[in-house]
C-alpha cells in the first residue's frame, strides 16, 4: 500500500498538484467520495491527506461535489433517512442511495461544468422538497485545490 501511496504522490493523485484529498487512488486508478443523503440535501466526504475515510482529516462539503477535470470518481451513495436517486441528467447518470446499502456511480469527469443534482426522495411528500440537493462543478485542478483549501479550514 505504501509503494502505491508513493507512486500515486508523484503523478499527482486525483490531479496535477499534490491534493489536500485524495493522496491515493483505489489500485483500479479510480477516486472515492462517500455521498449520503440525508433530510433532503447531498453531503460528500473526501478521503484527507492519509487517503483514508472516517479519519480526522477527511473534508466534508454540503450540496456541493467538485471534482478535477480529467479525473475518474466512484460516487459511494447511501442515505441516512429516505431512499433518494442522484441523477445528473445533463451526464446521462443515475443511482439509487438507500439505507445501510452502498451504490456505486462511477463519474468520468472529462468536461468542465457546472452541473445540477437531481433527486428524488421517495418519502410520500415529495411536494415539500426541492428537486436540486446540490450541484457538481467540474473544474481545473488549481480551481478544485482551491476548493478543497476551503474545506480544510
Amino acid at each position: 500500500m505504501a509503494s502505491l501511496l508513493a507512486a500515486v504522490v508523484i503523478v499527482g493523485g486525483c490531479g496535477d498538484r499534490l491534493p489536500l484529498a485524495w493522496p491515493e487512488t483505489e489500485a483500479n486508478g479510480v477516486c472515492p467520495v462517500e455521498v449520503t443523503g440525508s433530510r433532503f440535501e447531498w453531503s460528500f466526504r473526501y478521503p484527507g491527506r492519509d487517503g483514508r475515510f472516517g479519519t480526522d482529516d477527511d473534508l466534508v462539503s454540503a450540496r456541493h461535489l467538485h471534482l478535477p477535470r480529467g479525473c475518474t470518481v466512484d460516487l459511494k451513495l447511501t442515505s441516512t433517512d429516505y431512499i433518494y436517486t442522484l441523477s445528473l441528467p445533463e451526464l446521462q447518470l443515475e443511482e439509487i442511495a438507500v439505507p445501510e446499502l452502498v451504490h456505486i456511480l462511477r463519474v468520468d469527469a472529462a468536461r468542465a461544468g457546472s452541473y445540477q443534482l437531481l433527486s428524488d426522495p421517495m418519502c410520500a411528500v415529495r411536494f415539500s422538497h426541492d428537486e436540486q440537493m446540490g450541484r457538481l462543478e467540474i473544474e481545473d485542478d488549481s480551481a478544485f485545490q482551491d476548493w478543497l483549501a476551503t474545506l480544510a479550514k
